[in-house]
């Protein structure tokens, strides 16, 4: 077990990563409820985005994102990888919209946080992301039919994603 020191202690990979899941969740919980608690705007902001079937995808959002909230929690591995994939797709989605000078309203949590798209955005998703690292060392997956149900999640919501353009 791999353990460093900080001003609070001796703190192991895993301890500090099961804290960071524990943040994970409650950032994707808090956007995802603050998505479903506004419909209106969040339906908005997929609009100004261009996505294709905004109120479609103003319903899905929040409850992938609820989704990744609970898998931090159950298997965190497992969620920090679906959340690592959803920052990664979000990141490189708003990366593109701010390089072609789009900057509509962000809405990622909700009415609470309804600004325009700005490096602030970009930035805390490049956190988030390196927050998941460190959770990939909670559990481990440990048999292959534990890695084929996860490449089987993240291929289909490539395809999904993929078909969506």
């Amino acid at each position: 077990m791999r353990r460093f020191t900080s001003t609070l202690g001796e703190v192991s990979i895993e301890e500090f990563g099961s804290i960071l899941a524990v943040v994970l969740a409650v950032t994707f919980g808090w956007a995802a409820i603050a998505k479903l608690r506004d419909p209106v705007g969040t339906t908005n902001s997929m609009k100004q985005f261009g996505l294709p079937a905004p109120q479609a995808t103003a319903r899905a959002l929040p409850l992938a994102e609820l989704v990744v909230a609970g898998a931090l929690l159950a298997a965190p591995s497992v969620g920090a990888l679906a959340a690592a994939t959803m920052l990664a797709f979000f990141t490189t989605f708003l990366a593109d919209r701010y390089r072609r000078g789009l900057r509509p309203s962000c809405h990622c949590f909700g009415a609470a946080r309804s600004t325009p798209l700005s490096r602030v955005d970009l930035a805390r998703n490049v956190v988030l992301l390196a927050a998941c690292v460190p959770v990939l060392w909670v559990d481990r997956l440990d048999t292959p039919i534990e890695w084929l149900a996860l490449a089987g999640a993240i291929a289909a919501l490539t395809i999904w994603l993929a078909s969506r353009n």
